[in-house]
């Protein structure tokens, strides 16, 4: 279920779900998140077009509620954040100032939204931006519990600091991001496996190419087994393992 920017599924999983009458429900009052977010069958993230529609559909679900309900709060957050990760900027910035309004600083989706907002940046081609942003953010990342917030953070200071070509102070950062990730959704998650790639290449630019080979084969071989061997995830981690192959020739 990890498309391309046009998003798609497996329909193997639509046919398991449909066979056992897998539907997005409703727990009292509480939402089941994951369902939103990951296919309840290979369990791997929706992206592109569909996490957004996912999105939009959640905030459908909730926007009813109280004003002051974390569940409508955090479902503005997550569609800002897809909208984002499709560059669909505008939409983003509009639907953050309704997710952030009246919440303190120190709420956790405020941090994701401003962590998000500097990776958005080095994408952009802006890392030094990114980087100014992220490490004024360092002192209020470090009184935050929220492992989610701390991987993310980790995760986004290592690739503006590998874009900036300073791998080995990206290093801590992405073995970080790699660690939390594990730790909070299992090592063939699909924040464990985009941080693994990172994780990667920084690595290998650091010279430690024997480990960023088997990191990438251990990437390599989860994506072939949960997504199979076509898909666009898959091909992109042959890429990469193929690079750093070469690095050794």
């Amino acid at each position: 279920c990890r498309g391309p920017s046009a998003g798609f599924a497996h329909v193997e999983c639509l046919v398991e779900m449909a066979a056992r009458g897998d539907v997005i429900v409703r727990e009292g009052r509480r939402m089941k998140l994951s369902r939103w977010s990951d296919c309840s069958v290979c369990s791997q993230s929706f992206t592109g077009a569909m996490a957004v529609e996912m999105a939009r559909h959640r905030w459908r679900w909730c926007r009813d509620g109280p004003e002051d309900s974390h569940d409508k709060r955090y479902a503005l957050a997550m569609l800002a954040s897809e909208l984002r990760m499709c560059t669909e900027l505008d939409a983003a910035d509009s639907v953050d100032r309704q997710s952030v309004r009246g919440v303190p600083q120190d709420d956790i989706i405020v941090l994701q939204r401003e962590i998000e907002s500097a990776g958005v940046l080095t994408r952009v081609n802006r890392p030094r931006e990114a980087l100014e942003a992220l490490q004024r953010l360092r002192p209020r990342i470090e009184l935050c519990a929220n492992y989610g917030v701390r991987a993310n953070y980790a995760y986004n200071m290592s690739g503006t600091l590998f874009t900036l070509g300073r791998s080995h102070d990206a290093l801590p950062f992405a073995s970080e991001a790699v660690d939390r990730a594990n730790a909070l959704d299992g090592p063939d998650s699909s924040r464990a496996l985009f941080a693994m790639q990172e994780y990667a290449r920084v690595l290998a630019a650091v010279g430690r190419v024997s480990e960023a080979k088997a990191t990438l084969s251990h990437v390599l071989a989860a994506n072939t087994r949960l997504l199979g061997a076509d898909h666009p995830f898959t091909r992109y981690a042959q890429m990469n393992l193929e690079d750093v192959s070469a690095m050794t020739a």
